[in-house]
């Protein structure tokens, strides 16, 4: 131990663990902290009432209340290579939701040989009610050799460490890439996902329907940069689909293209009859045509859509628009 703890001397088992029990939070943690420093010699004092130090460690963070005083409990309880300290911190991991604590408990389970915990920690690397406990899995997880393609891509895209171990996106690992890209750590997914050299529009494309909003868009746009021709047939679904975020995305990923818009003019056209008021700006932005810009203008009411199709009006009829416009 140190030398003081809580500038006292402690020289006997009793009033170790007196110390470690003291109402006083200032002498308790005090000692919690030393213990922390020096695991042996807090053993060397056996035991009291037939309970030892990892026993008063794991009963005091059973029963005291005040996270910063659990820190200390459960950090003093990690310095102990202990089967009683994995055990416990396992128990931890799937029963506490308090965030550093069950960080706390994941760091020191990266510690034990993985083998010896992962049938304890894997049920909670794929399940849908916390990504808390998903990540402390993931963190612990990462070294084991038989994890599945599901199991590689959770790991990929939870842990906290940024270690990429996931598999190659292919016709193959799409759907479990899918999956991620729809769940709490869709970001994470297409942040990896930008990172890498594959191309992610073909392996992807076929599973449209199951991305989430933000994941359509974002996979319009990295299909723009990075394979432009494969991102062709896409874009034209994106602006027929029903959700007006995902048009709305499309629209704004046409914008940023430097040529290629005549290609969608098919598909922009109907957006012009579109409830949204940014909808119908954009496709005119974007090139849409209407055989009749001024009955269009009549039933427009949008400030917005009446600029740029009178912008349309001016372009097709030039000076003959003009009593229109004024």
């Amino acid at each position: 131990m140190s030398e003081t703890a809580n500038r006292q001397v402690v020289n006997t088992a009793e009033g170790f663990f007196g110390a470690l029990r003291s109402p006083d939070l200032a002498t308790a943690m005090s000692m919690l902290r030393a213990v922390a420093q020096n695991p042996g010699a807090a053993l060397a004092f056996g035991k009291v009432n037939d309970r030892d130090i990892v026993d008063e460690l794991i009963r005091q963070s059973n029963q005291k209340e005040g996270v910063t005083f659990l820190e200390v409990v459960f950090g003093a309880l990690a310095a102990f290579d202990d089967p009683r300290a994995v055990e416990h911190f396992v128990k931890v991991l799937h029963t506490w939701s308090n965030p550093q604590i069950v960080r706390l408990a994941a760091a020191r389970l990266t510690h034990e040989p993985v083998e010896s915990i992962e049938a304890k920690v894997r049920p909670l690397l794929m399940q849908d009610q916390s990504p808390l406990h998903a990540t402390a899995a993931a963190d612990i997880l990462i070294p084991v050799r038989t994890l599945t393609t599901e199991e590689r891509v959770r790991i990929t895209v939870a842990n906290s460490e940024g270690v990429d171990i996931g598999p190659e996106l292919s016709a193959e690992t799409a759907r479990s890439w899918a999956h991620a890209l729809t769940g709490w750590f869709a970001p994470q997914a297409r942040l990896v996902l930008s990172s890498r050299d594959e191309d992610a529009v073909p392996a992807l494309a076929p599973l449209w329907d199951d991305l989430d909003v933000d994941s359509k868009n974002w996979l319009l746009a990295l299909g723009v940069a990075k394979s432009p021709l494969e991102v062709i047939p896409l874009l034209r679904r994106a602006l027929g689909d029903a959700e007006p975020r995902v048009v709305l995305g499309a629209l704004s990923t046409l914008q940023t293209m430097e040529a290629g818009k005549a290609l969608f003019v098919n598909a922009l056209t109907p957006l012009l009859a579109h409830p949204e008021p940014k909808i119908r700006c954009l496709a005119i932005q974007a090139g849409a045509r209407h055989k009749d810009w001024r009955g269009f203008l009549a039933g427009e009411t949008e400030p917005e859509v009446i600029v740029w199709a009178a912008r349309r009006l001016a372009e097709a009829e030039g000076d003959a628009a003009l009593d229109t416009l004024e």
